[in-house]
């Protein structure tokens, strides 16, 4: 029996759905998923027919962030490649002539707040989280390449927001339509 795919793909006339999908760990990003998310990002790149990319987790969660079981093997040299290979994932959503919508429900912390941020609008529902839990301990986040003031007050507090925290419409907090890059 064959692995499940990291990332599927579908679509819908001109509209296509790429789900991160390790939901057994909460769609955690660990190297293999990030790979794979650019890897099917970049596909759409000169995709003239495809006017929007939803991007989303399966199961419960957008994602729980970095995979820390992963995190934790990494020496000096691996983790620059992880943190790379995250921006460049977080530069290909960026870079998209399509516009990309952040589909968020549960948790959306760390990295994928950053990835969510690079989007160019995020749709939360009402049981969405954001948070930067590396904070806490001291690591920096790279919310300010994305641009996203909101991902920025976020990422300073280190704490937990959940979606109606921030009622007032355009934050990256409320639930429904929560903002543009």
């Amino acid at each position: 029996m064959s692995a499940a795919p990291l990332v599927t793909v579908s679509r819908d006339g001109r509209v296509a759905t790429i789900r991160l999908n390790r939901p057994e760990k909460r769609n955690a990003l660990n190297s293999a998923l990030i790979a794979a998310a650019t890897t099917s990002l970049e596909r759409f790149r000169d995709d003239l027919d495809t006017l929007i990319i939803v991007l989303t987790g399966a199961g419960p969660a957008f994602s729980a962030g970095a995979d820390v079981q992963e995190l934790q093997s990494l020496n000096e040299e691996s983790a620059r490649n992880f943190i790379t290979h995250l921006h460049v994932l977080i530069d290909t959503v960026r870079s998209l002539p399509q516009i990309v919508i952040a589909a968020i429900r549960g948790p959306c912390l760390g990295g994928a707040l950053e990835l969510a941020a690079a989007c160019d609008l995020r749709i939360a529902a009402e049981n969405a989280r954001f948070g930067m839990p590396e904070v806490r301990v001291g690591r920096l986040s790279t919310t300010t390449r994305t641009g996203s003031r909101a991902a920025g007050s976020v990422a300073a507090s280190a704490a937990r927001a959940p979606a109606r925290s921030r009622p007032r419409a355009g934050s990256l907090g409320s639930p429904g339509v929560v903002g543009t890059r």
